[in-house]
């Protein structure tokens, strides 16, 4: 019955994005209005507090603003992703043709495409305490997440673009992330800041990325931007091994200072996850990376999926209850085998469908608090993530 549930679902969100055109808004895309950015420009923190009010507001003003519908490369390659994944289950070359169409969209919207390097940026300008992102700026976690999707679907179609562009985005990565090797590890810096933040999802994920590059390559090692690249794969692995907490969870990493960046969301499964492609693609210490997999996935179920299905805000704190947690949850749950997870899959299920779905339009919410719910839909953080997640999903269920 949960299975007819997300075959319906997951049409429904398919049409609704294929008639959008694969654009849409962001949380994070307050300063895409020209009025907003204006009025303040005169420092970063007003455009910090502009972006988290337009971000937290129940009602969309971005029509009041000017901010139009947009592409977004992490979206375009969650959809890639997910149309990998409705070929595999459905065996209908349509699928492959529509990802092979974004392919060619996200590789004509990268901010950097040279002889030497490919990357891109977010298409919003985004605001931390510690980092500016400005409009498309090289980021090491959207690079690595975008090239990663796009070994998916070299997997099907072999296209050697596809690899040799892999090349070019590590080379990038390593230009503009810049290796650091600190007291706390070895990392690839979130941005090109001068003083970037150690964030373990970008580091493990850019080494995720680079182990399969090797593989799929089949090479033993290559040297990129001077750097050997499966060496510094296995230096980041070992951090993350490393800073894994005894009861299974990572912190989101570290500010340039050291202190520590103590978010644990859902990034709790990038980590995790990156670490079982690791496993399948990399023999380096692998017995250490399952094991660290399992520790991660089985403190996401215990701790921060509540029994009735709800994926905790930022532990401790349980709301708002947040559609990219949910997804994550559904994500990184459906990857693997044990009675008491798909159970607690099921209940994530039917929660995000009660409490998120637009069951007219097909679109998924984006938080819903104790007492009101914010029902904008949102390209990536939401729809993105969720079409990419209810393919997963039944993917994972015709293998099992």
């Amino acid at each position: 019955m949960i299975n007819e549930k997300v075959e319906k679902a997951l049409k429904k969100l398919q049409l609704y994005i294929e008639k959008e055109e694969y654009k849409g808004w962001d949380p994070y895309d307050a300063l895409n209005s020209d009025f907003i950015n204006k009025m303040t420009s005169f420092h970063p923190s007003a455009q910090r507090v502009a972006i988290h009010l337009l971000k937290n507001s129940p009602f969309n003003m971005r029509n009041i603003f000017g901010i139009e519908k947009d592409y977004n490369p992490t979206a375009l390659s969650l959809f890639i992703d997910g149309y990998v994944n409705l070929h595999q289950i459905y065996k209908d070359e349509t699928y492959i043709q529509k990802a092979n169409e974004l392919k060619d969209l996200l590789y004509s919207l990268a901010c950097i495409n040279n002889q030497d390097e490919i990357g891109w940026g977010r298409n919003f300008k985004f605001i931390t305490s510690k980092e500016t992102h400005e409009l498309d700026k090289p980021l090491t976690f959207l690079n690595a997440k975008l090239t990663l999707s796009l070994l998916n679907l070299y997997v099907v179609t072999q296209d050697g673009l596809i690899l040799a562009n892999t090349k070019k985005a590590i080379y990038s990565i390593l230009k503009n992330g810049r290796v650091f090797e600190t007291k706390e590890g070895v990392y690839v810096g979130y941005s090109s800041d001068s003083q970037p933040r150690y964030i373990f999802n970008a580091s493990i994920l850019t080494a995720e990325l680079i182990m399969k590059y090797l593989y799929f390559s089949n090479q033993e090692t290559e040297i990129v931007f001077g750097i050997d690249i499966k060496k510094l794969a296995q230096h980041m692995i070992d951090t993350v091994l490393e800073k894994q907490q005894s009861d299974g969870k990572w912190y989101y990493g570290y500010n340039y200072d050291f202190s520590v960046l103590r978010n644990v969301d859902f990034h709790q499964g990038f980590v995790a996850d990156a670490l079982l492609g690791i496993s399948k693609h990399s023999d380096y210490k692998k017995e250490d990376v399952i094991n660290a997999y399992k520790a991660g996935i089985e403190f996401m179920h215990k701790e921060q999926i509540s029994d009735d299905g709800r994926f905790k805000w930022r532990l401790p704190k349980e709301y708002p209850v947040d559609i990219h947690n949910q997804a994550q949850g559904i994500i990184s749950l459906s990857r693997i085998q044990n009675k008491a997870f798909e159970d607690k899959l099921e209940k994530l299920l039917h929660y995000t469908f009660e409490y998120f779905l637009d069951k007219k339009n097909g679109y998924f919410y984006y938080q819903k608090n104790r007492f009101h719910t914010i029902k904008i839909p949102f390209i990536r953080w939401g729809d993105g993530w969720m079409f990419f997640a209810l393919s997963e999903y039944l993917k994972n269920k015709a293998r099992k």
